[in-house]
């Protein structure tokens, strides 16, 4: 059986087909890591993979609910709450400290509103 796989390769190979690997069907293909499809996607997986389950669900949430609608400035503004220190988003977040008024505290009132209408403590 090795032969014959062999010659599949061989023929695959003469007709410029690659046949290992999944990157045979992206070759040539880089996605366009400027693209704002491709910043929503990387956003949802960062969003959803903070570090502790808290923040997962309270982020995570917030970006899987408004990412169809979010515009280039809304990306960024998340892009850049992401880079703050998992303990302060977390204590921001459950309200255990007050948001700080700054760049990023508009966004940050609006995630937690978003977690507190969820889970159902505000009308």
């Amino acid at each position: 059986m090795p032969q014959a796989s062999a010659c599949r390769a061989a023929g695959h190979a003469r007709r410029g087909l690659a046949i290992a690997g999944p990157a045979r069907y992206l070759r040539g293909v880089q996605p366009d890591e400027k693209s704002l499809e491709h910043r929503r996607r990387r956003l949802l997986f960062r969003a959803t993979h903070r570090g502790t389950h808290e923040t997962d669900l309270l982020i995570g949430g917030y970006v899987a609910r408004h990412l169809a609608g979010m515009d280039e400035a809304a990306v960024a503004a998340m892009e850049a709450l992401l880079e703050l220190p998992e303990p302060d988003l977390a204590d921001w977040l459950t309200g255990r400290v007050a948001i700080p008024e700054g760049e990023h505290a508009a966004l940050l009132r609006a995630l937690r509103g978003d977690a507190l209408r969820m889970t159902g403590d505000v009308a």
